[in-house]
């Protein structure tokens, strides 16, 4: 219990993405969404009765949520940190990806 409170703190530090507005970051969208299932998940699973299967699931929610919160939202920052790095450099504005990603100073017009 103790591991998750601590997660929810550190957050801040260990999601270091370029931008901080979500409003065009799909992967980071996708993320928040699975984040807050398994959150749900789990107060499902604590109003429960207690059972071996519903131990069992637990258990798997508990390590998904870990996963998320240290490997997969590192990973995600890391990514679109490559695209918009990428995106600046070249000045790529094909396949939509400029709409995608939120980009302000981009002297690019169509």
């Amino acid at each position: 219990m103790l591991g998750s409170i601590l997660i929810l703190f550190l957050m801040p530090f260990i999601y270091t993405s370029e931008t901080r507005n979500t409003t065009r970051r799909p992967i980071y969208k996708l993320c928040f969404w699975i984040f807050v299932g398994y959150y749900i998940s789990l107060y499902i699973i604590a109003i429960l009765p207690i059972s071996e299967s519903m131990n069992s699931f637990g258990q798997i929610i508990v390590f998904l949520y870990f996963f998320l919160c240290l490997i997969l939202l590192p990973v995600a920052s890391k990514i679109e940190a490559f695209y918009v790095r990428y995106l600046k450099q070249t000045r790529y504005i094909g396949l939509g990806l400029t709409y995608i990603f939120n980009f302000k100073d981009l002297s690019v017009r169509l």
